[in-house]
Order: C-alpha cells, then sequence, then structure tokens
C-alpha cells in the first residue's frame, strides 16, 4: 500500500472512530425513559383504581400490562411537564407523548438543547416557533370580536396555531387585525358551532354508557379553575 493511500485510509478510520465515540457519548434517551418509566411503574402497581385500567384496556385495545406501561410513560411526561418548559425557556415548544406511548417528545427551537433532552429521556425535535409565540398568537385572536371566526387551539406536533374559521379570507382578516405573523398560523374549515344554555351541575351522559355532571367555572384571583 502506497504511503498517500495508507495515510487516507488511517485518515478515514480516525473519522469513523471518533464518530462512533461522539454517538456514544450522547445521551441514550431511549434507555433513560426506560429507567424512568420502570420507576414510575413501580409506584402506581396497587396505586391505580382498575376502574381506570379496565377504562384504558377498553379504549385503547390494551392488556392490563400494557395499560400499566401507558400510564408509567405518561406520569413520567407529567413531570418533564413541571421541569422543562423553565428549563428550556424561550425555546421550548411544547411536548407530548407519543401514539404508541413509547415516546416523549419536546419540541425546542434551538438544536443545542437536544443533548440535555435526551439526558431526561425526551425525544427532541426542532421547531420553527417557541410554544410562547404560538401561544400570544393565539391571545391576540382572543381579543378580537370577528363573525366567521370560531375558535383557535396550538397544534404541538405541527408546531402551529391552527385557527377555526369559516374560510380562510375570515381567518386572514382575524390574523391582520391581531398583528399576527401569518406563519405562526394554519387555518381549518370549519362550520359555526351548536350553542347550548348549560349550568354547572347540569347532568350529561357520555358515550350513551355513564353519568357525569358539568363542572362550576371559578377564578381565585386571575386563575381559572373548575
Amino acid at each position: 500500500m502506497n504511503r498517500q493511500r495508507a495515510l487516507a485510509v488511517t485518515a478515514a478510520g480516525a473519522v469513523a472512530t471518533a464518530l462512533s465515540l461522539a454517538a456514544g457519548a450522547a445521551p441514550a434517551s431511549a434507555e433513560i425513559l426506560d429507567a424512568k418509566a420502570a420507576d414510575a411503574r413501580a409506584d402506581l402497581l396497587g396505586n391505580v383504581s382498575p376502574a381506570l385500567i379496565d377504562e384504558l384496556s377498553d379504549t385503547f385495545g390494551l392488556s392490563e400490562s400494557e395499560a400499566y406501561d401507558r400510564l408509567a410513560v405518561e406520569a413520567v411526561a407529567s413531570d418533564l411537564l413541571t421541569e422543562v418548559p423553565d428549563s428550556l425557556d424561550a425555546s421550548y415548544g411544547g411536548l407530548w407523548v407519543a401514539e404508541g406511548a413509547d415516546e416523549i417528545l419536546v419540541a425546542t427551537t434551538d438544536r443545542a438543547d437536544f443533548n440535555e433532552l435526551r439526558a431526561e429521556g425526551a425525544t427532541p425535535v426542532l421547531v420553527e416557533h417557541a410554544l410562547a409565540d404560538l401561544e400570544a398568537a393565539g391571545a391576540g385572536l382572543d381579543a378580537l370580536d370577528i363573525e366567521g371566526v370560531y375558535g383557535h387551539y396550538v397544534d404541538l406536533e405541527k408546531n402551529t396555531l391552527v385557527v377555526e374559521a369559516a374560510d380562510e379570507a375570515v381567518a386572514a382578516e382575524a390574523v391582520d387585525a391581531a398583528g399576527i405573523d401569518p406563519s405562526l398560523v394554519s387555518v381549518t374549515a370549519a362550520e359555526a358551532p351548536e350553542l347550548f344554555f348549560v349550568r354547572g351541575g347540569d347532568a350529561y351522559i357520555v358515550e350513551n354508557s355513564w353519568r357525569c355532571s358539568v363542572g362550576f367555572s371559578v377564578r381565585q384571583g386571575s386563575t381559572p379553575a373548575s
């Protein structure tokens, strides 16, 4: 082997080794989540209503063991939800549990947050907009009263403020009136919602099977609750 080719092979090997070491040094979020979920599952055993397990099994087609697995991951997600937003601050884009309950995804506008999130057992997702910006845009719409605009919500996975309106023209009018950056918004065509007169304590039936009641809206200072 000539010297030039030997140097090339050596350099390639060094790069591959460096990449391998870097990958090995990166936090393995799946393993960390599994460990946290195992601890949460141990805490849940014997402390969860059998009726809740039955409901999860019926609704999602889960075995009892799978229902506990889902609850464990959701418990970990709940803990992260109290910690991660403050930790990431302005770059935080939202948190959600994957459909299969095998991942906790956390959106961020800053790739520098990735290792921190993986170390917590989360799967980082790079997004364009911070959650605070999307929520502020929604608050701007709340201040308006434009006919044909029926509601809005933040879609975390799509990283957008979804505006429900009669058509795109009405939604565009509202976005412009609120001074919102159009790149934050997507529009869903919707019909005017049907309104009902309800009172706190009124009974209603869920899925023709079980009875519940309307909550009472209250406010403590500036904090709403029910």
